[in-house]
């Protein structure tokens, strides 16, 4: 995934990891759920705000996460067998963070 392309389709947002954390979890996605993780990947660059059964808004107090010390929207796209990429959306800079990637249920939703 790189860091920015400036020649990168301006009608699509750029998605970057918001630590190594979520790029350990990437990595582990891709290797075990390649195809999953890239449909994924290429709907929250496309529409990170489609809401569907696998891609909506986290709810409550998991609704909302950080990033340089700002406030963002906090959205789940599921990968099959309880994986889950989070991600905060950043209007501004039209940029997605993946903020945690995992290919288990995470604790918080349970």
């Amino acid at each position: 995934m790189p860091r920015r392309d400036p020649a990168q389709d301006p009608s699509r947002w750029t998605v970057l990891y918001r630590d190594r954390q979520a790029e350990k979890g990437w990595r582990e996605c891709i290797a075990q759920q390649r195809s999953k993780t890239l449909e994924a990947y290429n709907a929250i660059r496309t529409d990170p705000r489609l809401v569907s059964a696998v891609q909506y808004r986290l709810k409550g107090s998991l609704g909302t996460g950080e990033q340089d010390g700002e406030a963002f929207e906090r959205w789940q796209y599921k990968l099959s067998g309880g994986g889950r990429l989070w991600y905060l959306i950043d209007d501004a800079a039209q940029v997605v963070w993946l903020d945690y990637v995992t290919l288990h249920h995470p604790k918080e939703t349970q």
